[in-house]
């Protein structure tokens, strides 16, 4: 009596099977990445930098420099940009969490740039910290004097470390509303490192080496 017995399916020679592999890579429809390939578009971008504290939050944008044409063709600076500081006052019984609080950024905010120079003593302080920044946004015109802004930037009493930086801006005769956010040493060292890489930008001295124009 024989007993019936299965063999084993043979297995397909090895280069059939890369053959098949090759033939169903190149039917397969092609895809291209979206993200990838970028499209012409006239779009801007835009980028910022937020601290958010329990108090307020303090956000960095950059201003870019502007340009004028000269009468040969060629581009000159016409003013330099700088960072512009935005603090926020956290609207009142939305949370203890990040996720749950809240910003004043449409009526609430105060703003102070800083130029090229302030952007590099921010960076750089003495280590008794910055007492006063002074700007009047009015000087040189009818109304100088009627608004003032005033920056601090002073170390935290202990031992972590870290900043604080108030912005005081009194308008007229009245009071001077104060806001202040501290800045841990990570988050400062975030903020050294943007500033060292925006300040050749603000003052257009990559389009002067790179001879390229000026965007918009």
């Amino acid at each position: 009596m024989r007993l019936a017995t299965q063999s084993a399916p043979r297995a397909a020679p090895a280069r059939r099977v890369c053959v098949r592999a090759y033939q169903a890579l190149a039917e397969a429809p092609a895809y291209e990445s979206q993200a990838a390939v970028p499209q012409q578009t006239t779009a801007r971008a835009f980028a910022n930098f937020t601290i958010y504290k329990g108090k307020a939050a303090l956000a960095l944008r950059v201003i870019k420099p502007s340009w004028q044409r000269t009468v040969d063709g060629d581009f000159r600076l016409a003013k330099a940009g700088g960072v512009l500081l935005e603090l926020a006052p956290a609207v009142g019984g939305t949370g203890n969490q990040p996720g749950e609080r809240r910003y004043n950024w449409s009526e609430g905010k105060q703003t102070f740039a800083l130029s090229a120079v302030e952007l590099g003593t921010l960076i750089d302080p003495p280590p008794e910290g910055i007492k006063d920044l002074f700007h009047d946004p009015m000087i040189g015109s009818s109304a100088q004097g009627h608004m003032t802004k005033s920056l601090g930037f002073k170390p935290m009493p202990n031992e972590a470390g870290g900043w604080y930086l108030s912005l005081s801006v009194r308008e007229g005769r009245g009071q001077a509303a104060s806001m202040g956010v501290p800045i841990t040493r990570g988050e400062y060292a975030v903020m050294r490192s943007l500033a060292q890489h925006v300040i050749p930008h603000i003052l257009g001295w990559d389009v002067v080496l790179d001879q390229r124009l000026p965007s918009s």
